[in-house]
């Protein structure tokens, strides 16, 4: 393996900007959502502390499996995806994702583009398929944390590690990778001679080549 591509899943690999305000649009509490992240934004609140804030009020909701399921089914993928990984593949890089967002959409994801290393969160269910907890795998703020794990699964790569975002929250990937891409109009103020924007995903292979070379695996 030349080298490891991470990419965050919502706003960066999907249009949504977060796989979990499709649910909460689903049951009606976007409101409510949007109070706690601020809550939790601000410092108030740990994210385990808004995880658990998050079930409560899908259970109040009545929330289950099904609905969970159906709600992100409505995702849309951005354009360039497939042929971005697929590239990278041909230059010998492993794709993988690290995202806070929900498993179920991130393995969706994965499946169409042809990367099975996802590390995510996800709801459980108790036996009538009613929402009881969550898994974390992924802080949003130690996002850092995740790779690490990735790269003990697959190994140190030859070359680098290149992450790819679209929000604050992914700092911690940049800033710890060996190179970065931002996604679209995503912050400016992590960008450094080691990062980069682009205004699509199949701009990322030429980056890519442009960083590391371009001799194919």
């Amino acid at each position: 393996m030349k080298g490891l591509i991470v990419f965050d899943m919502d706003g960066t690999l999907v249009e949504e900007s977060s796989s979990w305000n499709l649910v909460y649009r689903a049951y009606g509490i976007e409101k409510r959502a949007m109070e706690n992240f601020a809550t939790f934004c601000d410092g108030k609140i740990d994210y385990e502390g808004l995880v658990r804030r998050t079930v409560e009020d899908l259970r109040v909701a009545g929330a289950n499996r099904q609905g969970v399921l159906r709600a992100l089914s409505s995702y849309k993928l951005k354009s360039g995806g497939i042929e971005a990984v697929s590239k990278a593949a041909s230059l010998g890089w492993r794709a993988a994702i690290v995202s806070a967002g929900l498993c179920p959409l991130a393995q969706a994801v994965g499946s169409t583009l042809g990367i099975g290393i996802i590390r995510c969160n996800d709801l459980k269910y108790d036996d009538e398929g009613r929402v009881l907890g969550a898994v974390v795998q992924v802080d949003p703020g130690r996002k850092w944390e995740a790779v690490r794990d990735v790269m003990s699964e697959v190994g140190t790569p030859e070359l680098g590690v290149v992450t790819v975002g679209d929000h604050p929250m992914d700092s911690s990937m940049f800033m710890s990778s060996d190179h970065f891409v931002v996604i679209g109009t995503g912050p400016l103020e992590f960008l450094d001679t080691r990062g980069a924007r682009v205004s699509s995903l199949e701009e990322i292979p030429r980056l890519i080549e442009r960083w590391y070379g371009k001799e194919e695996a």
